[in-house]
């Protein structure tokens, strides 16, 4: 028999009165009978824990989708400082040493930020394990959380894209490069002429001796001359004007 843990440690800091207040509050345990809520411990005479339709820490009231946990009511261990800072400040000590819930210190610290700090962010780190050697045992990752989102990977999550990304490895971007003098295009280069079709679109040229099926009337815009342009490849460009321009511009090849 081996044991797995998930153990993390961070802070909610520079805490006010009110909101240790608020927070201590989310951290009870209720229980809801009859559609009543009662703290812990106190149930009124003829009212008995087994009638509860629901126990659980108070944050996670109304969180859809959410099965209370009797064993582990808030999922992760907390405390308070004993005495505030010298400027009046608490702080919150979220943490677990064996086996925490990741997604409820994020979803009541979501709570929180919505709650006293709509404009701040957290973050938290963890790491996972177990008490032997074994391959793929071991892992970790983070959760990052503002009043609006809630987004957090794991390493096996990077790890997975990076190794995908390397048997897969992504073309770099096709480089297009137009050669205008004296207001029309003169040349045109690519760094893959075969995966790009270059079309031109000319409003000014005189159409008149033109390939009749080139040449389009658009409503409103008047007459344009509309055709294919053969790209050549990129290198040809080095030891010509063009290349010792774009040499000089942070376009550079």
């Amino acid at each position: 028999m081996f044991d797995y843990f998930l153990r993390f440690s961070a802070f909610l800091a520079e805490l006010t009165g009110a909101e240790c207040e608020w927070l201590q509050e989310q951290f009870a345990i209720v229980y809801i009978v009859d559609g009543v809520e009662y703290p812990e411990g106190e149930l009124p005479a003829g009212k008995a824990e087994t009638d509860a339709t629901w126990i659980g820490c108070r944050a996670y009231l109304g969180w859809d989708g959410y099965e209370p946990d009797p064993a582990d009511e808030v999922g992760f261990l907390y405390s308070f400082a004993d005495k505030p800072d010298k400027a009046g400040r608490w702080f919150l000590h979220l943490y677990a040493t064996q086996s925490g819930n990741v997604a409820n210190v994020a979803y009541i610290v979501q709570r929180f930020l919505k709650r006293f700090r709509p404009s701040d962010s957290w973050f938290l780190t963890f790491c996972i394990g177990s008490d032997r050697a074994g391959v793929g045992e071991f892992g970790g990752g983070a959760v990052f959380v503002t009043a609006t989102d809630v987004e957090s990977f794991t390493v096996e999550d990077w790890a997975t894209v990076r190794a995908r990304e390397h048997d897969n490895p992504t073309k770099p971007r096709p480089r297009v490069v137009l050669n205008v003098s004296g207001g029309a295009v003169q040349d045109v280069y690519c760094s893959d002429p075969d995966a790009a079709d270059i079309v031109l679109v000319d409003w000014d040229t005189d159409t008149a001796d033109l390939d009749a099926d080139n040449v389009v009337d658009v409503p409103g815009s008047g007459i344009a001359y509309v055709t294919g342009w053969d790209a050549e490849p990129l290198e040809a460009i080095e030891g010509t004007d063009v290349g010792a321009a774009l040499n000089l511009s942070k376009w550079r090849t």
